[in-house]
């Protein structure tokens, strides 16, 4: 969609899966556990000392590891050492950061279609806006490239995009209160999230498409290639930075670079109405609808 106008429909028989992030980490977590994994609760990680491989944490606990594996997020404490050490600079992450807007409502009150995911452009320059269906609930949400905002309201920004899909001022009003905000990596993935023995994965280096904004895949993918290094390492089979960054450099970074590359026209062309008409013409002129 461009706005409020459509720009193509596509309909296919291989099934687009939506989970609940509460629900898919539980059970993750219950994996990791199951395999022999300690959980601590009610404990966050506060500073990390990446030359002794040493946690602290908010309890005044000190925990050491041979190996300390980043998998805490946009705001993660284990990048932010990286930082602190001069390992990776700070002002080249935040230059691509990027930020979402969502909220989640009962499929009922949609004024829309219920069961279709839509994507939706020109309401923000380089990001669009979204709708996905879950099973009783829609995630409703808008993000782009931080720095573009400059001192446009990204609130302002959604709640016209809410305006345009029809719900009145009142259901609004009653949303604001329920709005979540997230930084995403937006184009800014380390290319060697590495440093002794401590690795980044997932959000925590950046490796997020800087188009689509997804970064589940690459979060299990950048944990696959760490697990493997590691295990590699552990038995002194292996050189842990050069199998990890050989790795992501095979497997991962070559799509997160060819899609940085092009964000800037694909996002040109998508936020004006008659090259996003054009444009979709030729994606989807081969395609089958079912």
């Amino acid at each position: 969609m461009f706005k409020e106008k459509t720009l193509a429909k596509y309909y296919s028989k291989t099934p687009t899966y939506f989970v609940e992030r509460t629900v898919y980490d539980n059970f993750l977590l219950d994996k990791a556990i199951s395999s022999g994994a300690t959980f601590i609760q009610n404990e966050t990680v506060k500073k990390v000392d990446l030359d002794s491989n040493a946690l602290f944490t908010s309890k005044g606990n000190k925990i050491i590891s041979k190996y300390i594996v980043g998998a805490d997020g946009a705001n993660s404490i284990v990048r932010k050492e990286f930082e602190n050490n001069g390992i990776i600079c700070k002002d080249i992450w935040r230059n691509s950061l990027g930020i979402t807007l969502e909220i989640s409502i009962d499929k009922k009150k949609l004024p829309i279609e219920k069961n279709i995911i839509c994507l939706y452009f020109g309401y923000i320059k380089n990001g669009y806006a979204w709708i996905f269906p879950n099973m009783d609930k829609s995630i409703i949400g808008i993000g782009g490239l931080l720095k573009d905002i400059n001192n446009d309201n990204i609130n302002d920004m959604f709640i016209d995009f809410l305006i345009s899909l029809g719900f009145d001022k009142k259901t609004i009003d009653s949303f604001i209160k329920k709005i979540r905000g997230h930084p995403i990596p937006f184009g800014n993935y380390i290319e060697k999230p590495i440093y002794k023995k401590t690795i980044l994965i997932g959000d925590a280096a950046g490796f997020v498409n800087p188009i689509t904004g997804e970064g589940i895949y690459y979060a299990h993918k950048s944990a696959e290639i760490a697990a493997n290094a590691i295990l590699k390492d552990y038995i002194n089979q292996g050189k842990l930075e050069e199998d990890y960054i050989n790795n992501l450099n095979l497997f991962l970074l070559p799509e997160l670079f060819n899609s940085k590359k092009s964000r800037n026209l694909y996002f040109k062309i998508f936020n004006n109405y008659y090259l996003a008409k054009i444009a979709s013409f030729y994606m989807f002129k081969n395609t089958k609808y079912y």
